[in-house]
């Protein structure tokens, strides 16, 4: 909602806080937007109080009376109440319907309310899940792309893994600390290291199934799939061919988008991946003793591109991120 918040239990006091951080913005070279600014004075009783005003830079900052403002669809003005914000809700939906009303037709009307209708039942069930600790987790991966399904998507895919896919989302998969919690087993330890075998143990964090190999499965799974798309990548450059640019006089044609990228700058790439057998890095390129994942090589251009997936819990995302870079 905003970038600065000063409380104080007087004016004065505010006035004289506000001095501080003006100075410290001229000294970097930058300053404050009154306009974008609100104040507001409450004296005992919780009432607003219109006869005081503060400045930044000789200019005003208008009180919440004069300019109400708005975060997260909701009103905040010097009533306070939250009745103000939902009849001002109301009133902007009404307006907007009769707008839609007015212009809009047939499947276009359609489509409009439908995604009204579906941001108010998403904005619901995600301030619903933000308070569950479990169940709501995936409201805290930040750094995660979220994964599009479509409904194509869903006939095609096998039941088991839509099952599979929609509790572990939601924390309700049958691990050792579920399982405990639910009263059907009698510890809620990882029956291979005896931590606590909670979710993202059992399927990311367990150091002895990581020392067994249990999860370099998903992750050769992941690098075969991206090795594929590089090697059909690879086919199709090697058959590209620039196109001439020339001028055309006339009505423009659609003009079909041809091939681009790092993998048409050079006919002689090499694709290692580190599959099956261990890959040795290229001695001529560097001497090391790490194994990328991914490396690809071209001797006549002298590039070489490196790729390192990693499959890690969405909570450790930087982490991982970090390791690899590193790396």
């Amino acid at each position: 909602m905003d970038d600065l918040t000063v409380m104080t239990e007087s004016v004065p006091d505010c006035r004289w806080i506000l001095k501080g951080p003006e100075k410290l913005m001229k000294w970097v070279w930058m300053h404050f937007k009154p306009a974008k600014s609100r104040s507001m004075v409450l004296r005992k009783g919780g009432k607003v109080q219109e006869k005081f005003w503060f400045y930044m830079a000789g200019t005003a900052i208008p009180t919440i009376t004069e300019k109400p403002v708005k975060s997260l669809h909701k009103v905040y003005d010097s009533s306070l109440k939250d009745s103000t914000s939902i009849q001002s809700t109301y009133a902007e939906l009404d307006g907007w319907l009769k707008s839609m009303d007015k212009n809009t037709r047939g499947k276009e009307r359609q489509r409009l309310v439908q995604e009204e209708v579906r941001a108010a039942v998403e904005e619901a069930r995600s301030c619903k899940a933000v308070g569950m600790r479990h169940q709501g987790a995936w409201t805290r991966w930040l750094n995660a792309v979220e994964r599009k399904v479509t409904w194509t998507g869903i006939w095609k895919a096998e039941p088991h893994r839509i099952k599979f896919l929609i509790q572990a989302v939601y924390d309700v998969l049958p691990s050792p600390s579920n399982l405990h919690t639910w009263g059907i087993a009698e510890t809620p330890a990882c029956p291979l290291c005896s931590k606590r075998g909670n979710q993202a143990h059992i399927l990311s964090c367990c150091t002895t199934a990581l020392g067994e190999g249990r999860y370099r499965w998903r992750h050769d799974q992941v690098l075969k799939t991206i090795a594929e798309a590089i090697s059909t990548g690879l086919l199709q450059a090697k058959q590209f061919r620039p196109s001439k640019k020339t001028i055309t006089w006339g009505a423009s044609t659609p003009v079909k988008r041809s091939l681009a990228g790092i993998l048409t700058t050079a006919r002689d790439w090499q694709l290692l991946v580190d599959l099956e057998r261990q890959l040795k890095f290229p001695s001529h390129i560097a001497l090391t003793t790490l194994r990328p994942d991914i490396v690809l090589v071209s001797e006549s251009t002298k590039q070489a591109a490196l790729l390192e997936p990693k499959v890690p819990w969405e909570d450790h995302l930087e982490e991982a991120f970090e390791r690899k870079l590193s790396k």
